[in-house]
């Protein structure tokens, strides 16, 4: 998780805010604080996103219980995506028969 624009809150306002997001999300990993403004923690960020892809790779080479779930995974994605362009083409087809009947 990633919270941006830290660059806008006092540290104790920003301490507060991550605990209330911890508990409503109930989120026990780690959170990033970084300000793309003055580049704070994004360099941390880049970094924890380097290993989690390289520790990604790894084990779907080594691990097959990973690489079936990963790809229940991506169908599960692709599945979604086509049902969003679905109800968003439907929507513009709507809203353009509504507006060619004014």
């Amino acid at each position: 998780m990633v919270l941006n624009k830290i660059d806008l809150l006092k540290e104790k306002e920003l301490n507060d805010f991550e605990k209330r997001l911890r508990e409503k999300l109930n989120w026990s990993g780690k959170i990033h604080q970084i300000s793309a403004l003055n580049k704070a923690g994004c360099s941390e960020l880049c970094k924890a996103l380097m290993n989690s892809v390289e520790l990604h790779r790894r084990k779907l080479i080594k691990d097959e219980n990973y690489r079936e779930e990963q790809r229940c995974n991506e169908e599960k994605m692709a599945f979604e995506i086509r049902r969003s362009i679905g109800r968003s083409l439907s929507s513009k087809i709507v809203d353009e028969a509504a507006r060619n009947e004014v």
